[in-house]
């Protein structure tokens, strides 16, 4: 559910929080449900009104995958560390 997507202007959202948000879209069609970026405000059509159809974000994704071994303990700069709801400033457990 939290796999990176990416919308056509380029930003990326949780899979999970795309589909919340369509949820809220009537379909557009057979081409499925037109979403608004939240950050900038262009229209992505969403084949089948399902985020798991959007490219992912590989780049982030790789990103991700690597904090747990290069944050060993020390606080992320992030407003929870990821995998956690530890608050930022506090060393992830």
């Amino acid at each position: 559910p939290g796999t990176p997507r990416q919308l056509r202007c380029g930003h990326t959202f949780c899979e999970g929080c795309l589909n919340t948000m369509m949820l809220r879209i009537p379909a557009a069609g057979k081409a499925g449900k037109a979403v608004a970026c939240p950050s900038c405000r262009e229209e992505t059509v969403v084949a089948k009104g399902n985020a798991t159809t959007l490219q992912r974000d590989l780049t982030l994704m790789s990103l991700l995958l690597a904090l747990p071994r290069l944050h060993r303990g020390r606080p992320l700069g992030l407003p929870v560390c990821v995998g956690s709801r530890v608050p930022r400033g506090e060393t992830c457990r």
